[in-house]
């Protein structure tokens, strides 16, 4: 299949060199092409999981050897043409990533060369200083143009990068997630601002341009229906590469210029984009959507071993047994399809979660945040790594007596 993907590619390519406008001199026109691979909201997956739904069920997917063995597959054939991204929400929420303050997750992007990161809402999971020290350790620029400092109003972190890509310069503009603070605890965020997408935007275009950056990469936390309003509000975005919905999205969905893509959650898929430029501007496209199916994606033996060396240390935490399920243990919302989702499904494990914090403390009734995901777990015995990842962030449990009228004012 990848043999005739490049041939059609190359005959597209030829199309447009002979049927495409010549330069006002008589010179043909100069025809690039890029591969943009990318993920995001790997939310500290490193290791295999098993599929519960839709087109991923019982198939054994993710996991670090087998994103690197898909990464090589391309690599081979388009080496100098790849830019490899991840939007966001790596380092956060598995018991590896808590254990090591995502550190394992970047030494993990380090082997695999990303290009670049964006902030998403979990990075600062572990205090903005951890965050810091997270981006030093990374062979690869940390990016968010929208997160400041409440001080200074310094950045966080880098705004863009800019890269030669088979002799195309891009820019990657990289933007936060604006309502972090609603995500993780306060304290982590109580000392920086993020400001508003369009505007940071808006300002940055420009300096990106005067730089000689002929192809605008935005590497978005925004979620989709973010993305598609941030794209309709602002010119001059060739592609917004994003995040934080976890939307399995295999065809790249177009708002006016812009082309928005996204590639599931937890390292369910590897998303690619050959992007066509012809002197300096997208032309045409191709997209497709890698499923990380263990049946026929083959694992790359030096991730293997990496993954054996970061979870070595860890593996009896790791595989302390803590239970037994006696049927999937699933959370709504943890994948969408090629469209937004509305989050207002019922979790089967955050109401079983609910029954056992009613039961310990005699409650008539038990809140819990909206926010959970997490990839299901299997029926069978279940491990302290399977349950940690389900409830990711701390928290405390507390009762109090509440009038009807007031619970309904907490639910309205």
């Amino acid at each position: 299949m990848m043999t005739r993907f490049v041939s059609a590619l190359a005959l597209v390519s030829i199309a447009l060199t002979a049927t495409g406008p010549a330069k006002a001199d008589g010179m043909e026109p100069n025809v690039r092409t890029i591969v943009i691979l990318h993920t995001n909201d790997i939310h500290g997956h490193l290791t295999a999981w098993t599929g519960w739904e839709g087109e991923l069920k019982g198939k054994t997917v993710g996991g670090l050897g087998r994103l690197a063995g898909a990464v090589a597959q391309v690599r081979k054939d388009h080496e100098a043409t790849i830019l490899l991204l991840d939007a966001g929400d790596l380092i956060g929420d598995t018991m590896l990533a808590d254990l090591t303050e995502g550190k394992a997750l970047i030494e993990a992007l380090n082997h695999l060369r990303y290009d670049a990161l964006a902030v998403g809402n979990h990075e600062p999971d572990f205090s903005i200083d951890a965050l810091r020290q997270r981006a030093k350790e990374a062979k690869f620029p940390l990016l968010a143009a929208n997160l400041v400092t409440t001080g200074d109003g310094s950045l966080i972190a880098e705004p863009f990068s800019v890269r030669k890509v088979n002799g195309v310069t891009v820019g990657v503009l990289g933007l936060a997630y604006p309502k972090t603070e609603r995500t993780t605890a306060k304290k982590n965020v109580d000392t920086v601002a993020f400001q508003d997408p369009a505007a940071t935007v808006k300002r940055f275009l420009p300096k990106m341009r005067d730089e000689g950056v002929e192809v605008i990469v935005l590497l978005s936390h925004l979620g989709l229906s973010g993305d598609k309003k941030l794209a309709g509000a602002v010119d001059g975005i060739d592609v917004i590469v994003g995040g934080h919905s976890h939307n399995r999205m295999t065809e790249a969905e177009r708002v006016g210029n812009t082309l928005i893509v996204q590639a599931g959650a937890h390292g369910s898929d590897l998303g690619r984009l050959d992007l066509t430029i012809e002197n300096g501007k997208l032309i045409c496209h191709r997209r497709s959507l890698i499923l990380l199916d263990h049946a026929t994606i083959p694992a790359d033996p030096d991730a293997e071993k990496l993954l054996d060396r970061l979870t070595q240390p860890h593996r009896r935490t790791l595989d302390e047994l803590v239970g037994k399920a006696g049927g999937w243990l699933v959370r709504a919302q943890t994948l969408a399809g090629q469209e937004a989702r509305k989050r207002h499904e019922e979790s089967p494990i955050d109401s079983l979660f609910a029954d056992i914090l009613c039961a310990e403390t005699k409650a008539d009734i038990a809140l819990l945040p909206g926010v959970g995901y997490g990839v299901a777990i299997p029926p069978g015995p279940v491990t302290a790594a399977q349950l940690r990842q389900m409830v990711p962030h701390e928290g405390n449990v507390v009762t109090m007596r509440l009038t009807g009228a007031q619970v309904v004012d907490v639910l309205e």
